[in-house]
């Protein structure tokens, strides 16, 4: 009994975990500088939690065998939403990472071009064997400076927290477009339970490669 008090604490302890990190969630902008390493950190804090969550719950049962289904109903839920908002914030700071990947890509085309359109006007002064303008002298500098300050394009972009880093992978995946033309081999076939069900309640006792048995169960029935 003191077992499960003191896991019933944790389980309150972790619920309010889970309602103060949702808030925090909430107020986030996507906007804000450096919201990529935020994000990361409430992503590693619900895995954190997650995992203690399913340990607690793995402990709670190993002495209570019989009382397995009600002891995961009763933490099914916790650990679920921690999961589901530890992936949510992941897939968050993965889209702030591909934003910020996406604007360093375009501030260095915009450098680039700018240091390329400078280069080639200070060329031609020196051709016509003039001082190139001040502002074309201004423009390398600004130009080598902006790409200066950004990462070599290809980098590898990341955020590392004191606990894991969160950084970018190309992996594949796949739906379905059309149903008829997917080969069998990917194609599993699958009974229908809730139309068996309906129809052996209503009196079939017979159906073609399914064999139909009478089970005696245990019901429970309120004293009158």
């Amino acid at each position: 009994m003191a077992d499960i008090v003191k896991y019933d604490k944790v389980h309150q302890s972790l619920a309010r975990g889970l309602s103060t990190l949702v808030e925090r969630v909430k107020k986030i902008d996507l906007k804000k500088e450096g919201v990529e390493f935020e994000l990361t950190d409430l992503a590693d804090k619900a895995k954190r939690a997650r995992d203690i969550a399913k340990d607690r719950r793995d402990r709670e049962l190993e002495p209570y065998e019989p009382k397995v289904r009600e002891v995961k109903a009763r933490w099914k839920d916790l650990v679920e939403n921690f999961d589901l908002l530890y992936k949510r914030l992941k897939a968050l700071g993965g889209d702030v990472i591909r934003r910020k990947r996406e604007e360093e890509a375009r501030q260095r085309r915009e450098a680039t071009r700018k240091l390329e359109a400078a280069r080639k006007a200070e060329a031609e002064a020196k051709k016509k064997k003039a001082e190139p303008k001040a502002i074309v002298k201004t423009n390398i500098k600004e130009a080598e400076a902006a790409l200066a300050e950004l990462p070599p394009e290809g980098a590898p972009t990341g955020v590392k927290t004191e606990t894991s880093t969160l950084h970018e992978r190309k992996i594949w995946k796949w739906k379905v477009v059309d149903i008829d033309k997917v080969p069998k081999t990917y194609v599993q076939r699958l009974v229908d339970s809730k139309k068996v069900d309906m129809a052996v309640k209503n009196g079939k006792r017979k159906i073609a490669g399914i064999e139909i048995f009478e089970e005696t169960i245990m019901v429970s029935r309120g004293k009158q």
